[in-house]
């Protein structure tokens, strides 16, 4: 199982990979529930001196006619609910054609948690510690242990 999210570009340029998709998993507490939505956000700013064309450059973005054509083409989830927009799904990538595509509609996201204010340097440096553990240079437990050290040790100099 690879649980991840737009990955399917990839996965249709793999030959020979026999693969499907199946509703993601989830908790008996939380029935139809997965992780958390990966978004990217496109915002019109308080401090914007084009507020007005900036929101209808934002309307044409996101009309049905544009999530539509996103949707087809690159098999990302459309923002909008549109069932109709839903139905065009991956339909421009023949790698898609008779897959179980109608098994991503059926979890909602969970909602995001709130995010403390090291969490970006904290990731920074858990990655860059996991890369050697990647790279055969550090065990699990060193590898969590000085990730741990090094994200005190930030938050340490921070206050």
């Amino acid at each position: 199982m690879l649980a991840s999210v737009n990955l399917l570009d990839l996965l249709s340029k793999t030959e020979g990979l026999n693969w499907d998709i199946a509703q993601f998993p989830s908790y008996k507490e939380s029935p139809d529930v997965f992780g958390m939505y990966d978004l990217h956000v496109i915002a019109v700013t308080s401090m914007s001196r084009h507020k007005q064309a900036a929101m209808k450059a934002l309307e044409v973005l996101f009309s049905d006619d544009n999530q539509k054509i996103s949707t087809r083409k690159t098999g990302r989830i459309p923002l909008l609910t549109n069932p109709d927009i839903r139905k065009e799904f991956g339909a421009d990538n023949p790698a898609l054609k008779d897959k179980k595509l109608n098994s991503i509609f059926k979890s909602k996201p969970a909602s995001a948690p709130p995010f403390s204010k090291y969490q970006s340097k904290g990731s920074e440096i858990t990655l860059k510690h996991y890369k050697e553990f990647l790279a055969d240079n550090k065990d699990l437990n060193t590898m969590l242990r000085d990730a741990e050290e090094e994200i005190n040790q930030f938050i340490k100099s921070q206050q």
